[in-house]
């Protein structure tokens, strides 16, 4: 028989109990203490806590105050990660273990690539080669530690190629050629450039056209798409869910000989309501915002002095889409009508000049959303109100679609209901991030005008952009004019 060994790991004392979880920084300075070695500045714990802090942990461990003993496995894989600078507090249980071990990884030490024990070889590269000398990589190729969950720039999880599913990668290949080229790269912000106004979660789209490359920011609000061929872009970036922000878009971008865009920072700028005592109608609201439809004329209102004289604009962006002057009646109430704004649509801008006898001016302004709303209608050309329209998505025509969560920032603020009900005029609509869409429509006592055994009808698949409006569906709910024929006698 072979030897029996009996092992046990050496108490040492764990500085705040359970809280010192949080802390692996603590706890390997504990360890170092226990085994009466030195806190040496260099050490990443010692660099991570303040003098105050290590001044305070050192009294706790010598009088032992709240320092309960511990042999766990758990609490000494949290120090050596501490000791071996990856990381020094922890969000979730394990994760300083965790970070730990994928730092060991032969493919990060060089071990993968001829190396041995952590010397010589190379870190991991990630892309795609068609094995004739065409070839991408994903930027941090060859970088130690880049593609680790520690880095939060451009570890793999942090970040998405050609998806909006954060830590998936799509590699388009054309006749044996990959991607290749450009990088366009930013930040998010949300109402100014301020590093507290970073915008995890927003999603990007940088297009050329109609060919479009979507992404999410990070942690940091970071967002990079690279591999684009040299031409002029544009990027588009939409609030995160939860968010009232409105989506902006910046460019033209040019790139040229495979450049680096570096730093095309977006700006997310929060929606101005129509001030009160100014209304545009025939409208709804959103996010207070007013919604109104394209295909509508409108009255715009608003109040002030007596004997005043007043004038509007509508912009989208720095274009006027509609101008003229408000005529006073009755006093104090000023008014114009609004030619219906089809064939545009999108997010616009109100701006009222308003001049009283005493010559003060007053500009009034807010923020409307054009909606160029679809609709369902039955076999009998009836608008259908109270249908219930479902949105899909996916990264590629080929599928597959999945429903687009309710509430999700792939849908601008202006309506993130999915499903969505039609109005009173069957009207439905979202404004959306690029991508491939499909709808679906259904009311109780439909069915599809083509199939009677289904209860729906589905658009084919839309890509996005460009954008699609005036979309029709119709579904059958009975009532069709039935024409005899007549007979003579």
């Amino acid at each position: 028989m072979g030897k029996k060994w009996n092992v046990k790991l050496v108490y040492f004392p764990l500085p705040g109990g359970d809280a010192a979880i949080k802390r692996p920084a603590r706890t390997a300075l504990a360890l170092l203490w226990s085994l009466g070695m030195d806190w040496d500045d260099w050490l990443a714990p010692v660099r991570d806590l303040c003098f105050e802090e290590r001044q305070t942990l050192r009294i706790q461990l010598e009088r032992g105050l709240n320092t309960p003993r511990t042999s766990s496995l758990g609490r000494l894989f949290d120090a050596a990660a501490a000791l071996a600078g990856v990381r020094q507090k922890v969000n979730y249980e394990a994760q300083a273990a965790i970070e730990f071990e994928a730092a060991l990884d032969p493919s990060e030490t060089g071990d993968a690539s001829g190396g041995t024990g952590g010397l010589g070889g190379h870190s991991v590269t990630i892309g795609y080669s068609n094995g004739t000398g065409n070839s991408f990589d994903l930027p941090g190729s060859g970088v130690n530690g880049a593609f680790l969950n520690s880095n939060s720039s451009t570890g793999l999880i942090y970040n998405s190629r050609d998806s909006l599913q954060i830590g998936r990668y799509q590699f388009p290949i054309r006749n044996g050629v990959t991607p290749s080229g450009g990088t366009i790269s930013g930040t998010v912000y949300a109402n100014s450039v301020a590093p507290a106004n970073v915008l995890a979660g927003a999603f990007v789209a940088v297009c050329m056209g109609g060919a479009c490359h979507s992404t999410s920011t990070n942690a940091n609000g970071q967002y990079s798409v690279i591999g684009l061929p040299d031409g002029s872009y544009t990027a588009e970036a939409f609030p995160p869910g939860g968010s009232s922000l409105l989506p902006n878009t910046i460019g033209p971008l040019t790139i040229s000989e495979g450049a680096t865009l570096a730093g095309q920072n977006i700006v997310l700028n929060g929606p101005t309501p129509l001030p009160a005592g100014t209304t545009i109608s025939p409208s709804t609201s959103s996010g207070g915002i007013p919604v109104v439809f394209w295909g509508n004329p409108l009255v715009l209102t608003t109040h002030g002095c007596t004997d005043g004289s007043a004038s509007y604009q509508i912009l989208q962006g720095t274009t006027v889409i509609r101008s003229g002057p408000m005529p006073e009646g009755p006093p104090g109430t000023y008014s114009a009508n609004v030619a219906a704004f089809a064939p545009i649509h999108g997010n616009a801008h109100v701006k009222i000049t308003l001049v009283c006898p005493s010559s003060v001016t007053t500009v009034i302004e807010g923020d409307i959303y054009i909606d160029p709303s679809g609709v369902v209608k039955t076999t009998t050309g009836s608008l259908l109100p109270g249908a219930t329209v479902t949105l899909f998505r996916s990264d590629a025509s080929s599928g597959p679609f999945s429903q687009v969560p309710n509430g999700s920032g792939i849908m601008s603020p202006a309506n993130r209901n999915n499903p969505d009900i039609t109005d009173a005029a069957g009207h439905f609509g979202w404004e959306v991030i690029a991508g491939y869409y499909k709808v679906r429509a259904e009311k109780a006592g439909c069915v599809s005008p083509t199939n009677p055994a289904q209860a729906f009808v589905e658009t084919s698949v839309m890509q996005i952009p460009p954008p699609v409006t005036n979309l029709e569906l119709v579904l059958n709910c009975g009532g069709a004019k039935i024409y005899l024929p007549v007979i003579v006698r």
